[in-house]
């Protein structure tokens, strides 16, 4: 009598597909981490970028002050607290050219220090809100991005140490002696509105 035999397969325990699962699960939040970086990165840099921007165009605008003062050359009337018409500089920094203090033929120029740091004009919102007419814009500069600046008249500085103690002019400061100094104030927003630079320098003609 044949006997016929039968193999009983054994039960399957699914151990691939629980490794594969972990595999694919690793692999996926991977993916997910790199993505996430890549975009992290990415807004590192275009920030990177646009500060950039902002910085080279306020330092452009500190530039162009310079130049403007140059060009202009101020005579002592600007800077007079009887001054009228353009080109005064008054407290209320009217065209963007800021003088807090006093100042008369005859009389030292005397500066009015803001009771703390945060007072002084440079410091203040209102100064380089849109319309405001306190600021000078720079109207040729790069698309979105907004570039303003204001100069201030410091009181006058000695050309040279040797005549730092000369005998003030009768009626006014001596500009063989002594020129005026101007503090300029650059203000840049760039192509995001959280890119924004401030940059400041002390000029004198020579």
């Amino acid at each position: 009598m044949r006997m016929i035999g039968f193999r009983i397969a054994k039960k399957q325990q699914g151990v691939v597909l629980i490794v594969a699962l972990v595999l694919l699960l690793v692999l996926t939040v991977a993916g997910i981490s790199a993505i996430r970086l890549a975009n992290v990165e990415e807004r590192m840099t275009g920030n990177f970028g646009d500060r950039n921007v902002a910085f080279q165009a306020a330092e452009g605008a500190l530039r162009q002050a310079e130049q403007f003062i140059q060009d202009k050359n101020f005579p002592d009337d600007s800077f007079y607290n009887t001054c009228t018409g353009a080109d005064c500089f008054e407290d209320d920094c009217t065209e963007g050219l800021c003088f807090s203090g006093s100042f008369a033929a005859g009389n030292d120029c005397l500066l009015t220090f803001p009771p703390s740091p945060s007072e002084e004009v440079f410091q203040k919102s209102d100064v380089w809100e849109d319309g405001s007419g306190q600021y000078k814009e720079i109207t040729d500069g790069l698309d979105n991005v907004t570039t303003r600046y204001i100069i201030e008249f410091r009181c006058y500085a000695a050309r040279d140490a040797a005549t730092s103690s000369a005998t003030l002019d009768a009626n006014k400061y001596s500009r063989t002696l002594w020129e005026p100094m101007y503090r300029i104030t650059a203000f840049s927003v760039g192509r995001s509105q959280s890119a924004r630079v401030l940059l400041q320098s002390t000029f004198r003609r020579d």
